[in-house]
């Protein structure tokens, strides 16, 4: 059954192999009869049915705004000039724009290039980089007006400019629709985020552009065939039938190739722009449905954990954490930059792992305003780690309460503290060891050394924390079969 069920999957993949080769040379016959200018691929997108392909669009094409909509249309663009280029990837020298998501086997497009767009804006608000701002896409499927059969702009926007949307791990996607709102984490509403305004874009080229001086939009357009084959280049449509409409993130343009920069949601491995495409102007109307946003001032501070340290002050000291020690644990912390000031920060230590006593268990941060780092070195946790058979890493969290402009809030941090017998500086990379070691004070300084010999020829006399001792290792022309014996030989 095994096997017969391997074959019919085999044979699928390469019946879909050989049409996406098929199709591929009609494409790229295409595009060379045409003299465009793209490159066209086998990708992790044309090698689908064009059923799982047109899984992967979702925009539902909307009435054109009304010119009360996107406001009167003016009869000539402003009198400004705008740059040759523009790609906030590399702003300044600054990257604003987020990683390129996977929106898998579900119409959710509308969702991921909102949410590119406003990620992007809280960033630029923000003045920083941070690849790790992220919105929660599932929560517009789940709580609000999204599905996996589509959605527009124009229930999108209001949905975020109204009620926002919480990060990714409040409720990480799932490519679903039918995950239901209640599985959203209790806290959302302490990182819920909301658009302050939004609005269509003139529907021409430099309307675009007017629009993208100050961040990246949301743009739809129509998707063909060929497009699922995109590799390299400034696209433009040459080849097949329509497969429906798709919404995306636009973060620039570039004059010298009259193209716009934009950012896909089919996963950083599709084509050959990691995850990005270039699209000529005016091609597949890909100027008649864009709208930009601007975003809401954050009502709550957001707190990341940075890292911890470990005094084993009661204990060997080498800044782990093994049975029987009694340990100080300073925690760093961070206020997200774009978010909400913070004051009246207090920590408070747990840990549900029986092997581990909480003798001090709270600290106090203070204010820490948008952006501050700190740590309770000042006031540190204090833990006893009890002696225990399990030497698996224990979890601990940090519960942080604080007031921000939009009143109190809470979040719960947890990291790892690895637990062991291991010491610091161990282990070691030795040859091959067949003997038993010796653990001894060779220097009379109240500290063992552990000597061992290897299949190598080497003779180790290791410190305690690692490191070699004296002169040390000794090679001997063969390997060492027998344990080492160690003594003072000359009573010195």
């Amino acid at each position: 059954m095994r096997k017969a069920l391997f074959l019919i999957v085999l044979f699928v993949f390469v019946t879909s192999l050989f049409a996406a080769n098929s199709e591929l040379e009609s494409i790229r016959q295409a595009i060379e009869e045409s003299g465009a200018k793209w490159h066209a691929g086998i990708t992790t997108i044309s090698i689908l049915s064009k059923e799982e392909r047109r899984m992967r669009l979702g925009w539902l094409k909307e009435y054109d705004p009304t010119p009360e909509e996107r406001g009167m249309y003016p009869a000539f663009p402003p009198e400004r000039t705008y740059p040759e280029s523009l790609d906030w990837r590399n702003y300044d020298g600054v990257n604003y724009i987020t990683p390129v998501r996977n929106q898998g086997a579900c119409g959710s497009c509308v969702c991921f290039g909102a949410l590119g767009v406003m990620e992007g804006m809280m960033n630029i608000d923000a003045g920083v980089e941070n690849l790790t701002t992220d919105m929660s896409e599932q929560e517009l499927l789940s709580c609000l007006g999204g599905s996996c059969n589509g959605w527009n702009v124009s229930g999108v926007m209001p949905d975020l400019l109204n009620h926002g949307v919480s990060e990714e791990t409040c409720l990480p996607y799932q490519a679903s629709d039918a995950v239901p709102c209640g599985d959203r984490c209790d806290s959302y509403e302490y990182t819920n985020r909301k658009l302050q305004y939004w609005g269509y874009t003139y529907p021409y080229v430099w309307g675009l552009k007017d629009a993208m001086q100050n961040g990246p939009i949301i743009v739809t357009f129509d998707v063909y065939a060929d497009f699922f084959s995109y590799d390299t280049g400034v696209y433009e449509h040459v080849w097949g039938e329509y497969d429906g409409g798709h919404c995306v993130t636009m973060v620039g343009w570039n004059d010298a190739d009259s193209c716009w920069i934009v950012k896909n949601s089919w996963g950083p491995s599709w084509g050959g722009e990691d995850g990005y495409f270039r699209i000529k102007w005016g091609e597949c109307g890909i100027e008649n449905g864009a709208a930009w946003g601007t975003v809401r001032p954050a009502g709550y501070p957001k707190f990341s954990f940075i890292k911890h340290a470990i005094d084993d002050y009661i204990g060997d000291g080498d800044g782990m954490l093994n049975p029987g020690e009694q340990a100080k644990i300073v925690v760093t912390i961070k206020n997200d930059a774009g978010w909400s000031d913070a004051q009246f920060v207090e920590a408070v230590l747990r840990c549900d792992d029986s092997r581990i006593s909480i003798i001090d268990s709270t600290a106090d941060f203070g204010t820490m305003l948008s952006g501050d780092t700190k740590s309770n070195a000042s006031e540190p946790f204090e833990v006893l780690a009890l002696v225990d058979t399990c030497l698996d890493p224990v979890t601990f969290t940090v519960y942080i309460t604080a007031v921000g402009d939009d009143g109190a809030s809470w979040v719960e941090l947890p990291f790892d503290i690895e637990y062991g017998w291991s010491q610091y500086g161990w282990p070691v990379l030795s040859g091959r060891v067949r003997t038993s070691p010796a653990v001894v004070d060779l220097d009379n300084n109240y500290l063992l050394e552990i000597v061992y010999g290897t299949d190598d020829g080497n003779l180790f006399a290791r410190e305690y924390n690692g490191t070699d001792f004296s002169s040390f290792p000794y090679g001997i022309p063969n390997k060492i079969w027998g344990s080492p014996a160690v003594g003072d030989v000359d009573n010195d």
